[in-house]
């Protein structure tokens, strides 16, 4: 049985929440901020910016709360108040109830 971990960066400019297995970079699964809607969506192709390929641009790995306070300080600028986050939630759950017990 394998931890979830949830990690937050800064890729760019933009938030992404990373969900994966404490002992496995394979299983890893990354949310960016859509800057339209202030929702996570699933967005894969950070995870290489995440596990440091060289032609990418860094992921900075920043703290839970500065995450936070960045998210929503972009959400309330944008007058984004009615957020969803149904789909990182729900790979979180996947994570936690399917693939940590393998």
């Amino acid at each position: 049985m394998s931890n979830v971990v949830v990690r937050y960066f800064v890729v760019g400019v933009r938030p992404v929440k990373y969900v994966g297995l404490e002992d496995s970079i394979y299983l890893g699964a990354a949310y960016a901020l859509d800057w339209q809607t202030g929702n996570f969506v699933s967005h894969d192709d950070y995870l290489d910016n995440i596990h440091g390929r060289p032609y990418k641009d860094e992921a900075e790995e920043i703290s839970q709360e500065e995450f936070d306070a960045m998210v929503a300080s972009y959400r309330q600028e944008k007058g984004l108040t009615k957020c969803d986050d149904a789909a990182f939630e729900q790979g979180l759950r996947y994570y936690r109830d399917v693939l940590s017990q393998s």
